[in-house]
């Protein structure tokens, strides 16, 4: 705060004994100004003198004068008046550059090599020598605490502070490069202040003066003159004096980026002053769907520069973070932020996820082992109303539609998708077409079309274009997410006005975003803009908006708004749809879309992805998801994932127990309707291995009817080869017709035509199969089907998100879940730990020397690097038996730390995998892998933050957009991710970081989460994260592979008096934060050194907070154990505690 400003070339200012204040400025060339001013800094008057004046300081015995240092006469009485500011002789001490009143003296410090230290009476003038001063020098003061006086002095970057004592040389006691001026305070405090060239002033300590100075303001200019009074500090800088107090006024800053993305997340940096404690403080966002505040803390939190954590809203918007007192709601601060609907990172932008997402599609299932029930089936069924929102979007670049063109186009929209347009006599829609291929059993609903819905930004600022003006799947995600932020905000402002709501998004399972293109043209050689089409496929990409919010209110008058989300899936298409694309409609390609929406993948051969041998063998016109030109039926082993082929209506057979097969099936036409007629099927499904089959379908072209209008052949049987799971291959699709035979059929076959496989040098197919097609009829086909064969095929179940990317077939086992069954498959850091693994034999041979070898890697959503942990070798199983094997080298994970959040927690991936043999069925049923993480969010006030890492890998031979995507299943989780996104070169990998807590514990929201804790504390949150990569050269990414974390919520515990002697153990564990007693197991596990391996585990129940129990001899060894540590399982709403290690009493 500038006390006194319009100040011109100031030198020097003093602080008088009345209060009022003098300082030195030097308006011009040969003039010196000495100025009085009030205490409140008033201008009284002042004085120009022609002789030069060096400085100036308080008089020691006068409270109404000063006195100055004047080197060519000495020392004169400044004697303010209210006529001026005199001058008056009073000492000879020639040379006189610096002066300060030392008691009832006048100490003065005269110029150049013979720099001398004198004293000066103020009563009678008398000069004394009191030795030898520094030469340089640019300011005393007196010393606080003795009689002596502290000087600056030297060239300005080697200057120093010196003591200058009677009888002694001076002695420099702290280095100040580039200091201009001192000042103390009262006798006794050891302060002194030092403003520097740059305008900064700084505290240090005079018991310790070599420390680093405490910064106290910035300044407006050089300092040129101090003086202290009471707790404030007046300091000449630039133009001004300002008063910079050195007790600071009670507030809060808070520092937060400006701009922020769509339901991203952010740190907001937080300082107190004046006393104001960081733990006394309650924040809130204003309007509050901005954003969610969390109180947590996480490894990162520093007491001293402490931060808060905010989830952004989804509504675009300016909004302010507030920080107010939690006890009274007195706002100290408010910092401004926005939020934007655009992103334009290389990487995308970070991402928060508050409680489940809602609506959110079921896992998929595609089937078990059971040789004699078809797989594939209700994997993701889709049957009864499925609920579509139509958008026209249109950026902020494009002109105003006029009410024809919105008539238009909204009619245009409905009679595509929904009621139908007559083509060559057919009334063809979307909607006309899922009913005719699901015999009735989908019913596309529309549920608002909305024309237009306009963006704020332009068509770049959204996404990058390629050269052409093409958009890819960018446009999905960032166009998608910017039109329902934009319908959001509408609605919100509707319903404030009473008035009905634009779009019901709880009532929307699909939107499709139709992005209005921008022709070519103007400027020249701009190629216009257009959006690929691009959708979302449960299990895949999906997207998450927020919808919704539930409020809380504050006792001060503020809100908490916590954010609702729902899945629903998306896609987009341009309006010029089919100009560009030789004439395919809207009504095709957005079915084709729609199967994506409905969890299917695409099944078109793609050059930089798979490889030149599938690229014949591409279905095409054949499948919906190939081409969808035509309104081909989507292959029969799609219709069995969506629900619409029921079991009794698939013939199968497995390879592996079906010994000899001789039979004729009976095929009804795919698209011929229902009923189907008694003794007839609607597939043959040949059993390969376990998640790979062969499929048999008729298939009849049909130019008047809604599907199968323009395929390829009449009247043949189709075979189709699908792998089935989670994880799609890299190196091909999983749906894709049957490789060709001797007979060069190419997978479909005509009357008498026949497939046959006996080729022995590929294991990966069956040997002595065939099937002949005997008649072909109007409505359906009569073949064939013969197999004899017998092979072994060792196998172990792969890893999916069905089983939370874990396999089936593999645990790891130690020595605490053994003693304690709530714990199987858990690893347990720092100890002993083995990889189990179930091998069967689901071939009907006997199988030999199956080599099983084991490894583990990082937490990854894809590949990455391995560590062995050996081979086993099973040297006979019998056909249709198991066993299990172990790993033989022990892994022993790096042990965690007793405190929560003390750094980011470790991820596993254990790995079995079953050498190939030459002869066996399958090799697809041969590796399993299962990823492991624990998380304990511990609540006190608050809950901790927990974080962890997981690796994304780009599989593939080009770059691509990796998106993480995450799912949870707790209402009070908060989950954080670094980035939605990374853009990965071929093979590259890239660690990105989440973070996930609880609310439980947040002071803000306590009525929110009081009534759904013990849901929380019962269940784990399960959180998923699943990698997808894009390469932009199709219309959905394709899965990598995922991650599960198994996120436990408690009270934070504690041991408390952990006692191990030679047989037996005692102690208590306690909440953390009120001392209350817990139940539950302990396990103490006893080594002869912290490094070494455990000699003995031992398991112990605790009650009410105590356990006490003996060793059992079976569990382990206590002769040489030295050191013990004990672990506390967790229990219902308490979370699990590590003990450091203690000595073993003999």
């Amino acid at each position: 705060m500038a006390l006194i400003d319009g100040i011109t070339s100031g030198l020097s200012l003093a602080l008088l004994g009345d209060g009022s204040i003098i300082q030195l400025e030097r308006p011009k060339a040969r003039a010196w100004m000495l100025v009085h001013s009030a205490a409140d800094g008033a201008r009284l008057n002042s004085t120009a003198h022609r002789r030069a004046i060096a400085d100036v300081a308080a008089h020691p015995t006068d409270a109404t004068s000063a006195v100055a240092a004047i080197p060519t006469r000495g020392v004169a009485t400044v004697a303010p008046t209210v006529a001026a500011v005199s001058l008056s002789a009073l000492a000879d001490a020639g040379g006189a550059v610096a002066l300060t009143a030392t008691g009832a003296t006048i100490t003065v410090v005269t110029r150049g090599r013979a720099a001398r230290h004198l004293e000066v009476d103020p009563a009678t003038g008398t000069v004394t020598d009191i030795g030898k001063a520094p030469s340089g020098v640019v300011d005393i003061v007196a010393h606080p605490s003795e009689s002596a006086v502290l000087a600056l002095a030297g060239w300005a970057p080697r200057r120093r502070l010196y003591v200058l004592r009677a009888g002694s040389a001076p002695q420099p006691i702290a280095k100040t490069p580039g200091a201009t001026r001192i000042a103390t305070f009262a006798p006794g405090d050891q302060r002194l202040v030092i403003g520097y060239a740059d305008g900064r002033t700084a505290l240090i300590d005079l018991t310790t003066p070599t420390t680093a100075p405490e910064p106290l303001d910035a300044g407006a200019g050089a300092v040129w003159g101090l003086a202290t009074r009471g707790d404030e500090v007046l300091v000449g800088t630039g133009a001004e004096v300002r008063v910079v107090p050195l007790v600071e006024a009670p507030g809060v800053e808070i520092t937060i980026d400006a701009v922020h993305y769509l339901a991203s997340w952010t740190r907001a940096r937080v300082a107190c002053r004046g006393g104001v404690s960081f733990d006394s403080l309650l924040f809130a966002v204003d309007p509050p769907e901005g954003g969610l505040v969390s109180a947590s803390r996480d490894a990162s939190f520093d007491p001293a520069h402490p931060d808060v954590v905010v989830a952004i809203g989804g509504i675009v918007g300016d909004y302010k973070l507030v920080a107010m007192d939690a006890a009274t709601g007195a706002v100290h601060t408010a910092a401004a932020f926005s939020i934007t609907d655009t992103w334009s990172g290389v990487d995308g932008p970070p991402t928060a996820l508050i409680g489940p997402a809602e609506n959110a599609a079921p896992d998929a299932s595609w089937g078990g082992g059971d040789p004699y029930v078809p797989q594939n089936l209700d994997v993701r069924p889709r049957r009864g109303d499925y609920r579509v929102a139509v958008l026209l979007v249109e950026t902020d670049d494009q002109a105003t539609l006029t009410a024809a063109e919105v008539t238009a186009l909204t009619q245009t929209l409905r009679q595509e998708i929904f009621t139908g347009v007559m083509r060559g006599g057919v009334l063809e829609s979307t909607r006309l077409y899922y009913d005719a291929v699901s015999d009735g059993q989908l019913n596309l609903v529309e549920a608002g079309i909305i024309v237009p819905v306009h963006l704020p930004n332009d068509w770049d600022d959204y996404v990058d274009p390629e050269a052409t003006g093409r958009t890819q799947g960018d446009g999905l995600s960032n166009f998608t997410t910017a039109a329902v932020a934009e319908i959001v905000r509408q609605n919100r402002d509707r319903t404030a006005a009473g008035q009905p709501l634009v779009l019901d998004l709880d009532a929307v399972d699909s939107i499709i975003a139709v992005m209005r293109s921008i022709p070519a043209g103007a400027p020249a050689g701009f190629p216009g803009r257009h959006q690929w089409p691009y959708g979302t496929r449960p299990g895949g990409y999906q997207m998450s908006f927020i919808v919704g919010e539930d409020r809380l209110s504050l006792p001060f008058g503020f809100e908490i708004s916590i954010p609702r989300i729902r899945n629903i899936q998306a896609l987009t298409m341009p309006t010029t749809w089919t100009a560009i694309s030789n004439g395919r409609t809207l009504a095709e390609t957005v079915g084709h879309e729609l199967g994506h929406n409905f969890g299917l993948h695409d099944s078109y051969w793609v050059s930089t992805k798979h490889l030149a041998e599938y690229q014949s063998r591409a279905p095409g016109t054949w499948d919906l998801m190939g081409n969808e030109e035509g309104a081909p039926e989507p292959a029969v082993v799609e219709r069995m994932h969506l629900g619409w082929v029921p079991g009794g209506q698939v013939r199968t057979i497995s390879v592996g127990v079906a010994g000899f097969v001789d039979e004729e099936v009976t095929l009804h036409a795919s698209g011929r309707g229902v009923p189907v007629p008694a003794g007839r099927r609607q597939a043959v499904e040949l059993r390969i291995a376990n998640g790979r089959n062969y499929y048999f379908e008729y298939r009849r072209r049909n130019a008047a009817a809604l599907s199968d209008q323009a395929i390829p052949e009449d009247f043949v049987v189709l075979g189709t080869d699908y792998i089935s799971g989670d994880t799609p291959p890299t190196d091909r699709r999983p749906l894709l017709m049957l490789r060709n035979d001797s007979d060069n059929d190419d997978a479909t076959f005509s009357l008498n035509d026949d497939y046959r496989e006996q080729d022995t040098t590929d294991p990966s197919y069956p040997n002595d199969f065939a099937m002949t097609v005997l008649e072909t009829a109007g409505d359906f086909a009569r073949v064939r089907l013969r197999y004899a064969d017998a092979k072994p095929d060792p196998s172990i179940l792969p890893w999916g998100q069905s089983t939370n990317w874990k396999s089936p077939d593999l645990r790891v086992e130690n020595h605490r879940n053994r003693l304690n069954p709530a714990l199987r498959d858990v690893p347990w850091e720092g100890h002993d730990n083995w990889i189990v693994a179930t091998i069967r034999n689901t071939g009907r041979d006997v199988a030999n020397d199956i080599e099983v070898r084991f490894a583990v890697k990082d937490f990854t959503l894809g590949g990455g690097a391995e560590t062995g942990l050996g081979t086993i070798t099973i040297p006979t199983l019998a056909a249709g038996a198991t066993t299990e094997v172990t790993s033989p080298d022990v892994w022993r994970p790096p042990a965690l730390s007793g405190i929560p959040f003390l750094d980011i927690r470790p991820h596993y991936c254990v790995i079995a995998r079953i050498t190939a043999q030459p002869g066996e069925i399958t090799r697809d049923n041969n590796e399993a892998q299962s990823n492991h993480t624990r998380m304990i969010s511990a609540s006190g006030s608050p809950s901790t933050r927990e974080t962890g890492v997981v690796r994304v890998t780009n599989p593939h031979a080009v770059p691509a957009r990796c998106r993480v995507v995450v799912r949870q299943t707790d209402r009070l989780s908060r989950t954080y991710l670094e980035r939605a996104w990374v853009q990965l070169d071929p093979g590259e990998e890239r660690d990105v970081r989440f973070w996930t807590e609880s609310m439980i514990g947040d002071p803000a929201l306590g009525r929110f989460w009081e009534e759904r804790k013990s849901q929380s504390w019962e269940l784990p949150n399960s959180l998923r994260l699943t990698g997808v990569a894009d390469t932009g050269e199709g219309c959905h990414g394709d899965v990598t592979g995922g991650a599960h974390v198994e996120v436990w919520f408690g009270r934070r515990t504690r041991f408390v008096d952990l006692y191990v002697g030679r047989g037996y153990a005692r102690g208590r564990v306690e909440v953390e934060e009120d001392g209350d007693g817990v139940w539950g197991t302990v396990v103490v596990s006893l080594r002869e050194d912290k490094e070494g391996k455990d000699l003995g585990v031992y398991e112990g129940r605790v009650e009410n907070g105590n356990f006490a129990f003996e060793f059992r001899a079976e569990q382990g060894e206590v002769e040489g154990a030295r050191v013990a540590q004990a672990e506390f399982s967790g229990g219902y709403s308490a979370a699990a505690a590590i003990s450091e290690w203690v000595e073993v009493q003999q």
